[in-house]
């Protein structure tokens, strides 16, 4: 069993940290996710448990730790208890407001109705259980656990048991986990594999509806400073990214929270996300004035980062000029000669590898402390590792240290500075493979035209070198593990279409022609819907014609089959 903490906060409640490390010791040979406060469930009033255990044969278990003596209690029932001269709702009634939100998260999927066993457990370390029923004899103590609750067996939190199948389990991990907006399949699917690759595109969503253990574990810890995530395009950032600011939007609704880019098209797909994760637990849509979502540059027309620091700081925004090698570096080095009010508890960045290290710097000035900046980037976004991003220059030096230090790898509680993601889940190892191949020019008959010269960047990538140092001559063996390329594709179709093909044409005509055939086979022989369908030329000289060809047999195609009643 993976064990998670979304905080470091945990250290105050030093009963509830035992219990959490003793859970995680007895729980080796489990599997599913031990979670401290987590997942989140229902309205704002709905307390999330110190620790869930969320098993995949048994189950939920919610358990809260209550860390008072005996006369510190006056009263208990099964409503309302007293701690000294206050009266609060019972232990009881606040695991059951959550045991009601927990099943109603899972009965919105239908093969999980009925099926989820939610149990509560009570914890009162400091308590001797003969001496609470002396004071207390009409409590049912049935899931009341009293000061021996280090010596329990695993079994000892379970009342009741959950009995899945292994479709069933799947998906109670994935709602669980938060990624239940990721499982869009609707059909019942019995296992075996298809001969459509329509088919197989719609049961992807059977197999990657989950996130790996890295993926959730960066998804949901909230650091104590600083944070990168890196991995390439497929390893799952933005949805990582947006999973985490509708986390941290659902636990801090009051606190001020920026998701920033550099691509204006990612703003409405980032939204989308970000309100789809959030009203799966919350049943409604984020505030928008506390989460923000911003372009990195912005103006007047349409708010953005810069655009809105230099209004709150009283600073006149510089328009956009291509005089400078980078526009948004230039104005940012320019705010940054200002004093600049801090405005963010939590701030987001995705597409971290296309942004100066100046806008990082005017992040880290209006981020409130401890600096929870949390930045994603493509490793391979560039294939010359000389373009690797370097946190110290990103962030900038003070009194001649750098800000920013990852130097001991973890914030404690098992909450990483840094997350490399190497499994890259949108393509099949050859296509992947295939790629690097020609970006890196390996084939080139003049020479290789792009060089990795560091084994951390092979590895951070998802590559192992078997031979070669990387340097100059070196004879290099790299292979890519097939579990670092984990397409689903492989596992559902087996139909006669292999993962990479190629054609030679005598004459552009013929090649447009010879693609044009092949999308129409596509669409109405192998059940692919047209929008799964991409077109890409490597020839810049006539694209716009290239183009227009290829739609005009497509569209005549299509028309000729309506026509016809087809």
């Amino acid at each position: 069993m993976k064990f998670l903490a979304t905080s470091n906060e945990i250290r105050n409640f030093p009963d509830t940290q035992k219990l959490y490390d003793y859970l995680k010791q007895i729980t080796h040979d489990r599997e599913g996710y031990g979670y401290y406060k987590y997942p989140v469930a229902g309205g704002d009033e709905i307390e999330i448990p110190d620790i869930v255990l969320i098993d995949k044969e048994y189950g939920v278990c919610a358990i809260d730790v209550y860390s008072y003596p005996l006369d510190f209690i006056p009263f208990f029932d099964e409503m309302e208890w007293k701690l000294e001269d206050k009266v609060y709702d019972s232990p009881f009634i606040k695991l059951e407001d959550y045991e009601v939100s927990m099943e109603s998260k899972y009965k919105r999927y239908r093969i999980l109705r009925r099926k989820v066993s939610i149990n509560t457990i009570i914890v009162l370390p400091l308590i001797e259980k003969e001496m609470f029923i002396k004071k207390f004899p009409d409590i049912n103590i049935d899931n009341v656990i009293f000061k021996d609750y280090l010596d329990k067996k695993y079994d000892d939190f379970w009342l009741e048991k959950s009995n899945f199948s292994i479709n069933e389990a799947d998906l109670f991990i994935a709602v669980s986990q938060g990624a239940g907006p990721l499982n869009n399949y609707k059909g019942n699917y019995s296992g075996g594999k298809v001969n459509k690759i329509g088919e197989a595109i719609k049961l992807i969503d059977v197999k990657i509806n989950s996130l790996d253990s890295e993926q959730h574990a960066a998804a949901i810890q909230i650091p104590d400073g600083p944070q990168r995530i890196r991995g390439m395009a497929g390893t799952g950032k933005t949805i990582i990214l947006t999973m985490k600011a509708a986390f941290l939007h659902a636990r801090h609704p009051d606190k001020k929270i920026l998701y920033t880019f550099h691509t204006q098209s990612l703003y409405n797909q980032v939204r989308k996300l970000i309100t789809r994760f959030y009203r799966e637990d919350k049943k409604t849509d984020p505030n928008w004035d506390n989460l923000l979502v911003m372009h990195s540059w912005g103006g007047a027309s349409k708010e953005g980062v810069y655009y809105r620091t230099c209004l709150r700081n009283s600073i006149r925004p510089l328009p956009f000029s291509r005089s400078h090698a980078n526009p948004l570096d230039y104005v940012c080095s320019e705010v940054l000669k200002h004093d600049l009010t801090e405005e963010f508890d939590f701030v987001l960045v995705d597409e971290a590898q296309d942004l100066p290290p100046s806008f990082f710097q005017l992040l880290y000035h209006t981020t409130k402390n401890p600096k929870r900046i949390i930045f994603a980037y493509d490793e391979l976004q560039s294939l010359d590792s000389e373009e690797f991003l370097d946190v110290d220059e990103l962030f900038g030096y003070e009194n001649g240290k750098p800000r920013v230090d990852f130097s001991a790898g973890s914030y404690g509680n098992d909450i990483e500075m840094d997350y490399v993601l190497k499994k890259s889940y949108r393509n099949p190892l050859e296509v992947l493979m295939l790629a690097h191949g020609i970006g890196l020019g390996i084939y080139n008959p003049t020479g290789i035209m792009q060089v990795i010269e560091e084994k951390k960047i092979w590895s951070s990538i998802g590559y192992e070198v078997i031979e070669g140092n990387c340097q100059s001559n070196d004879e290099m063996v790299i292979q890519r593990p097939m579990e670092n390329s984990v397409s689903a594709i492989r596992e559902f179709y087996d139909g006669k279409f292999k993962p990479v093909e190629y054609k030679k044409f005598n004459s552009r005509d013929e090649e447009i022609k010879g693609i044009a055939s092949r999308i129409i086979n596509d669409v109405n022989e192998e059940n692919v819907l047209p929008h799964d369908i991409v077109v890409i030329t490597l020839d810049n000289s006539n694209i716009k014609n290239n183009f227009a060809h290829l739609q005009n047999i497509l569209f005549n195609t299509r028309n000729s089959e309506y026509n016809s009643g087809y």
